[in-house]
């Protein structure tokens, strides 16, 4: 039987499950006095000795969870099969690892690795529903994908809003509407969902979308960055394309623009007029200072003129586009 694990991956949520599976299986057969917890950051060889080849206490195994790969040389990680105890089992949890690392590469040859990959759209959606029959409710079909494009892809994010919803539906099937309701955009999701329409010219519903973002709790400040950062990317884009670059995956990969980002900003660089593109960028650059020197007034107690700059900044953009 193999006594070193790798648990990783992207799916932090399945990887969490597991994580939780291997605790209470092991409580359950050899007592919580043989589990130890220890966090790899700050773990230094000597110490990881000391848990790991020790005899278990009054059982027949001894677990030593690591959160996270600790700063081990490639020789200390080649040992690490010959000074654990025959009883003890080492199992290591990384989300995302670092293979340029050497520890890292030995690590992997001496461990039987279990990965936990982000789930297809397909799985996802499938999963969507499965979860909500086993919170004893159903999901519209329709409704799954809505969800997804609300919340984003993240397991654990969407175990929480369809807790929420079960609950809110009440025994009958979750519909869109619920989830238009009461389903809570992630930042990146709503930030994705802003710019998609804001790509669209669709000013009435981004200035909807935005008052609904700052009802939900989203900050003007945060709001206004947000804005910013997205007026960067579009001049950042449609630069690329001056120089005759029309691959989104290549500008993202040069510039450092998220791939969807620059999918979603190339074909209004290629159509927006670069002249009342530079003026929209001067009038947003003097907003900007304004804000920062007491120009505005903004502040989280009045946020009345940064909102009223939010909604021309809104409306200006789309009349870009």
């Amino acid at each position: 039987m193999s006594q070193l694990f790798l648990l990783t991956g992207e799916n932090e949520y399945a990887l969490w499950l597991e994580k939780l599976r291997w605790i209470e299986e092991f409580e359950h057969k050899h007592g919580p006095e043989n589990l130890v917890r220890l966090r790899g950051s700050d773990l230094t060889f000597r110490a990881l000795l000391d848990e790991v080849s020790v005899f278990p206490f009054l059982a027949a195994k001894r677990l030593v969870l690591i959160e996270g790969i600790p700063h081990f040389s490639r020789e200390e990680v080649q040992g690490l099969p010959k000074v654990l105890h025959p009883d003890t089992v080492l199992v290591f949890l990384e989300p995302k690892l670092d293979r340029r690392l050497a520890s890292v590469k030995e690590l992997e040859k001496i461990v039987k690795v279990h990965e936990f990959p982000r789930l297809t759209v397909k799985a996802l959606l499938s999963w969507v529903s499965s979860f909500a029959r086993e919170l004893g409710t159903a999901i519209a079909e329709d409704a799954r994908m809505r969800l997804v494009e609300i919340v984003g892809e993240d397991q654990g994010v969407l175990a929480q809003e369809l807790k929420k919803l079960s609950l809110f539906a009440h025994g009958r099937e979750i519909t869109c509407h619920d989830i238009e309701e009461l389903a809570l955009p992630s930042g990146e999701q709503e930030i994705w969902q802003l710019l998609n329409l804001l790509s669209q010219g669709n000013s009435r519903e981004a200035l909807a979308y935005t008052q609904g973002m700052i009802t939900r709790g989203s900050s003007p400040q945060a709001l206004w960055g947000s804005l910013l950062w997205m007026l960067e990317s579009l001049v950042t884009v449609l630069a690329a394309t001056i120089e005759d670059q029309r691959s989104p995956l290549k500008i993202a990969q040069q510039l450092g623009i998220p791939p969807p980002s620059a999918r979603r900003l190339l074909p209004v660089a290629q159509k927006v007029p670069r002249e009342a593109l530079k003026g929209f960028l001067q009038e947003v650059t003097t907003a900007d200072i304004n804000l920062k020197t007491g120009g505005y007034r903004a502040t989280a107690e009045a946020p009345e003129e940064l909102l009223a700059l939010i909604d021309r900044f809104i409306l200006k953009f789309c009349a870009l586009t």
